[in-house]
This record gives structure tokens, sequence and C-alpha cells, in this order.
């Protein structure tokens, strides 16, 4: 027999227990300009009716969707309910809302008739009761119906009226919102206010299709026809007067108000979403784009819903179910021309080394676009191309900008090391980089008023004054010991340039004041001929070995303390590593499952991770990674693509969420919930589960309603006294098998 008795995150066994970990992360998004980053729950998956017609979230964080029948996402999975099935009396009728108790009670009116569904027991009841609206309030059911606002008992089924309109003049109530001590009734004839058992005018004459209270305690109306008005210090406004920038799209059919984490008051409509700041200064508007994929996918929208991590939820008609996450306004994307690139598009396969000057620019090298010049302050990108005569190389490797000199030197493939000035490109020390391998210059590193050139056949030094190139070493064996093809190169604030280099068997480092290679066994060892692909260091001098197969390794020079991070300490969750740079005692490192963001002081990770999804994919040992010190923004290098984001942005996903167990399967029958089976009740709420010898072939599936990650989030687990290492899971569906 086998015994189970489950905690939030681990469940125990008689003689194992299984422990999930799902490693924090978030699916990026982007906002450029007005297109924001929506993704797309997946219905093609079930028989579900692509209309969402209203959207309530639930305490496990499970998403729940109505339309002809009832549907809820948990992360992976849609599972639809047909009233037809299980109560024949209502049919088939609309879900136009969903409220509920905050733990396992919903309450739903199809059509406007009242129905509860209990989650645990997955059991629907028929109230009897008829309403127009329903809101959930202070531990009780609110709803409305005719000329009535009433309070409702669900475990005695009695419905108390708290108030009846006094006049026929008054219109029946068709939308109910708490407000202040009272309660805002927006009618067929007006917005009214009832409080202390009175009821107030607000707004006469008017038929009011939807109703909303925001953060500063502003009332929002839609008035049929006629736009939105707002009541904000016993005064209406049209919001067409106070901010001109709206469109006519808030004219026709407004079904909804939500207002996001940044007070931004979401309009949904016949015309689409209508953004407005909570300034009322400024708006924008999203609708529908065939060509662009992450747009929202039907212009007519019916629900807007703000979850528990600040997602923006959108139902639309046959459009289905979309989320935004506004966190992610930090991220912008730039797209190559021709690869839905809009304005000022990069040009190139690939995106690289970055260096910002003093002018406000960032330049980028590229492999095929030239030298693209992006213009922070204003977003323009500006190409300097090859085939125009503008730049001397079609590939781009190094760039470094000389801020005394106000000038920029780009490394390229094949032709050498070139001075931009003035918009003009001079040739630098052709005598001295002569053969193919010396004209292909991959680093450039300042020093001591100097900079060091890297080539594919070894180091040199430029004055930057005189601009006159030589050998960065003296010795002859030096020069022989470094000659070849250098994969990256790294100085410290100690003078020391330690080097990977193809044809060498371990990592060198070299004291440029002594001009002597120092012996480091613990690399010799650990290291040895991997595939270096970048080094940092942080303001401890400890080294960051970023490498393509083995992730990162952190080295101490001083103590020749070698650490990895690996999968179980949670960190990277990859074995391969293409880039990293340390910014404000935090760790930035780019793999080919993402960005991942380390605070160095308590060891503890983010991550965003790429998926088919995420527009900056895919990325190569070749992209580029840049993080500015003036404000901390990180640019990645892509192929076709680059993004930007802020290191705080990255930091700011700590929003809650549950890992919870959603199917059960035993000799290869899936078990539901019913009084007399194994399963008495939903298996996400189950404290405990017992088996019999005979039912030990199970598996039991797994989600998470992180949606900030979604179809990237990774998962592991691990059987205590049988697994010695932690499993990947290749998705949340994936069952943990006995």
């Amino acid at each position: 027999m086998i015994i189970f008795a489950a905690t939030k995150h681990l469940i125990y066994m008689k003689y194992k227990y299984i422990i999930l970990l799902c490693v924090c992360s978030f699916l990026s998004v982007f906002a450029k300009g007005k297109d924001l980053y929506f993704q797309h729950v997946d219905m093609a998956q079930t028989a579900v009716q692509t209309s969402a017609i209203s959207i309530y979230q639930d305490e496990k964080g499970a998403l729940w969707f109505g339309n002809e029948r009832l549907n809820v996402y948990d992360g992976t999975n849609i599972n639809s309910f047909s009233f037809s099935e299980h109560l024949p009396a209502l049919g088939n009728n609309t879900i136009r809302t969903i409220c509920g108790d905050g733990e396992h009670k919903l309450f739903l009116l199809a059509d406007y008739d009242l129905v509860s569904y209990d989650i645990v027991s997955e059991q629907f009841v028929d109230e009897s009761i008829k309403a127009r609206d329903l809101v959930y309030y202070q531990d009780s059911l609110y709803g409305c119906y005719g000329d009535q606002l009433f309070r409702y008992n669900t475990d005695k089924q009695e419905k108390e009226v708290l108030c009846t309109l006094e006049s026929a003049d008054m219109g029946n109530i068709y939308h109910i919102r708490p407000y202040g001590e009272g309660w805002l009734m927006g009618t067929t004839r007006g917005v009214y206010l009832y409080e202390k058992g009175q009821v107030h005018t607000l707004l006469p004459n008017e038929n009011i299709t939807c109703l909303f209270v925001d953060c500063q305690n502003r009332v929002w109306v839609a008035i049929d026809g006629k736009g939105v008005m707002i009541y904000n210090k016993e005064k209406w406004v049209s919001l067409a007067d106070v901010c001109p920038t709206v469109t006519t799209a808030i004219q026709t059919q407004v079904r909804c108000f939500e207002q996001d984490r940044n007070d931004n008051i979401w309009i949904g409509s016949f015309g689409g979403i209508t953004v407005v700041d909570d300034k009322l200064e400024n708006s924008y508007l999203l609708v529908h784009d065939k060509d662009n994929y992450w747009s929202i996918r039907h212009t007519s929208v019916y629900a807007i819903y703000r979850d528990k991590q600040d997602n923006m939820w959108i139902g639309t008609y046959y459009g289905g179910l979309s989320y935004f996450n506004p966190v992610t306004e930090d991220f912008s994307f730039y797209q190559v021309e021709g690869k839905n690139g809009k304005g000022n598009s990069l040009k190139g396969f690939s995106f690289g080394r970055m260096i910002e000057g003093e002018d406000g620019n960032l330049y980028i090298a590229t492999e095929s676009g030239g030298l693209n010049i992006l213009n922070r302050r204003t977003n323009e990108v500006k190409h300097l191309d090859p085939e125009k005569g503008e730049c001397p190389s079609r590939t781009t490797k190094s760039v470094w900008y000389d801020k005394k000199h106000q000038c920029l030197y780009v490394g390229t493939f094949l032709h050498g090391l070139f001075c931009y000035k003035d918009g003009k490109f001079t040739s630098i020390g052709n005598e001295i980089l002569q053969n193919a391998s010396q004209r292909i210059v991959s680093q450039l590193i300042p020093w001591k008023g100097q900079l060091i050139v890297t080539t594919q056949e070894g180091f040199y030094l430029l004055n930057l004054q005189t601009q006159k190139l030589t050998s960065l070493f003296t010795d002859e064996k030096l020069q022989a010991s470094t000659k070849g093809m250098i994969r990256f190169a790294f100085l410290d604030d100690k003078e020391r340039l330690w080097m990977s280099i193809v044809a060498e068997s371990f990592p060198i480092c070299i004291d440029l004041k002594a001009q002597k290679v120092i012996d480091c066994p613990a690399l010799q060892k650990n290291i040895g001929n991997k595939a270096v692909q970048c080094i940092t260091a942080d303001e401890q001098g400890r080294l960051y070995w970023a490498i393509n197969g083995a992730g990162v390794l952190v080295y101490n020079p001083e103590d020749q303390q070698l650490e990895q991070f690996t999968q179980e300490n949670g960190m990277l969750l990859t074995n391969s590593a293409f880039q990293a740079e340390v910014i404000d005692s935090q760790l930035v490192v780019i793999s080919p499952k993402g960005i991942t963001l380390i605070d160095l002081a308590t060891k503890k990770a983010t991550h965003a991770l790429f998926s088919k999804d995420f527009p900056l994919h895919p990325i190569n040992v070749t992209c580029g990674l840049y993080v500015a010190p003036s404000d901390s923004m990180i640019f990645v290098g892509g192929i076709e693509s680059m993004m930007s984001v802020k290191v705080s942005a990255l930091a700011d996903h700590n929003k809650p969420y549950h890992i919870m167990f959603n199917s059960l399967v035993i000799n290869n029958n899936p078990v539901y919930p019913s009084p007399e089976g194994i399963l008495k009740e939903n298996i996400a709420y189950i404290s405990e589960l017992e088996l019999s010898h005979r039912q030990n072939n199970f598996s039991i599936g797994f989600t998470s309603t992180n949606y900030r990650s979604t179809s990237s989030e990774l998962f592991e687990y691990k059987l205590v006294g049988w697994d010695k290492q932690w499993i990947h899971a290749p998705t949340p569906l994936s069952p943990i098998r006995d």
C-alpha cells in the first residue's frame, strides 16, 4: 500500500517522496511603440468554443472563462464543462459573469440564471435565482435583477433584497460595484448610488453598458453610443474631452474596464482595447493585426481581467484567450528589415559585440550588416552599409569607443582594424595586420590608455595617441604561446590577461606588468580546452567563465578555488553559456535557454527563458551581450533580432503562483473525482491519496499557474531515496511515474 500526504510543493510517501522544483522564470514579452506582445492560449487542443465572454482566476491560479461552456485553463490544459450535461434544464446558455469566494466556490451567470460550482467536488448547483450581474464582496455574494439589488446566501439559498428602485424611470439594474460604504448601480436609465438605506442619483437618463471603480475611487461608465464618462470629486467629465488621443473605438459597445499594475485603464469594446494612462492625458488603441502574431486575436473584446501576477487577460469574440504581462513593457525588441521590422529596423544576420558612446549611440557589430548605430534617445537605427561604401566590411567583429578622442574603433572580419570618426573610416595597422588571420579582429580591450587588439593570430597593442600598432608581447615565447585562434580574452583589474586559445589544451593567464605566464592548475584541470565563450569579473576579483558545454564556472584567482553553477543548486539549469557580464553585484548570463540573472550575494537566480514563441530566438555563440553602465540596460544580440531590458525588470518577477497536480492515471486509465472512487475530490485539492498494491502503476500530471513562464518554464522532480539527481520534466504535462 502506498499513502500520499501532500503539501504545497512536496508529496510524502511511506517509502519515497517526491519534490517538485519549479525554477522561477518568466516569459519575456515586449511593448515597442504601441504594439504589445500578447501570448495566446492554444484552444485547438480541445473542442472548446473560441470565444471568451467572462474571465475569473481561482485561489490556485487557474483561469476560468465562459462562453457556451464553462472552461478552465491551468497553465497546461483546458478542461471544459457543458451545462447541458450537468444541468439539462439550463441548456448551453452563455456564461456572462464569473466570480468566486476566493476559496473553492464559483458563481456563474448562465445568461441570467445563477449557478454555483464547487471546484473541489466538481458539482454544479442551479440556485434558481435570476441576476444581471454578480459581485462577491466581503464574504457575501451580491447581485441585481430588474429594479432590485440583493445579497444571496448560498449556504441557506436565501435572497435578501437590499434596495428596490423607487421609480420605473430609473430603469433596470444591469451593473453593480461596491463604492465606499454603498453600492453603485448602472441601469438602463442612469447611474445611482445606494448608501445607508438611501438611493442617490449620480447620472440620470443614460443607458449604462459598463461600470468600473478604479484605485483612485474614480467611477468609469460606458454609455450606449456616447462613449465613456468619468465621475471624480462629484463631477462628471467625458473621456473624449479630457484625453483627445482616444479614438472612436470607445463609442461602440464598450463592454469592460480593468486597471493594470501601472494604473492604466484598459477599456474593452467592439473596436478593440483603448489603454488610457492614469492622468487621462494619453491613450493608445490595441486591435487585431493579421500580420502581427503578437496582437490580440480578435478586435471585438468582451472581457479584461488582471490576475494575481498582474498579467492582463483578454477575452475576445471567437479570438480566444490572450494575455499580456505589463512588467515586460521594459522589454524592447528590434527586428531586421523584412522580419516584421517596423520603422527603423536593424540590418544584418546576427548581432554581436556592442559599445555605447558618449554621443548617446549604441554601436553594434553585425554579421553581413556592416555597422548598426542605435540612437538610445530617439530609438532610431542607422546603418553603415558596406554595399553603399559606408563601412569597410560586411561583417564587423568588435567595437570600442575612445571617449578621450571621441572616436570608434571597429574590428572586422578579414579587413583588419579601423577608426571611425566624423563619418569616415580610417584603416589602422595595415603594415602589421597583413595575412587573413591577423585581419580578423575579434576583440578590443582597453589597457592603460592603450588598446589591446585581439586577432586570430595573436595579440597586438594600439597606441591611441599615435595610432601605431605593435605586438603586445616582446618576449618571443609569449608571442608563440598566444599565437592562434583566440576564443576570448579578459583583462582583470590586476593587469592579468586571461585567455582561451583553440590550439592550447587549457586557459592561459599572463601578467602584463611582469610579462610572464601565471600557473593556474585548477583551470587546467577543470576547464582544459573547453570552449570558453566569455570571461568577466565581479568587484571581489572572482572570474566567471561562460563555457559552451559546461555552463558557468566561478574562479577565485587568489585561492584558486573553483565552483560550478549546476542543476543541483538550481541556478542556470543549462550545460552551456554563451555570454556573461557583471553589473551591480549581479551576473547576467546568456545561454541557449535564455537570459539568467544571478544575485551574487544570495546566489538566487531568475530566468527569462527562450521558447519558440519568444521573439529573440534563436541565438548562438556569436550573439552579443552589453550592459550599459549608465542605466543598467541589458542589450542582447540574436539571429535577425536584438532586444533590450532593464536589469530591474528581470528581477521584478516574484509574483504568487502554484505548482499543482492536475491528473492521475492508474494502470493506464485516467481517474476522475467521484464519491465512491479513488479520488474523492479534485486532485489539486487532496491532502492524501491511498493506493493498493494493485495500483502501483500510476502517473501524476502537474502544472504551474505561473503564466509568466508558460511553455518555457522548467520543471524538475526527484524521488528521494531512489533518484540521486533532479530529473528534468520536458513539459508541465509530463507525469511523475512510479
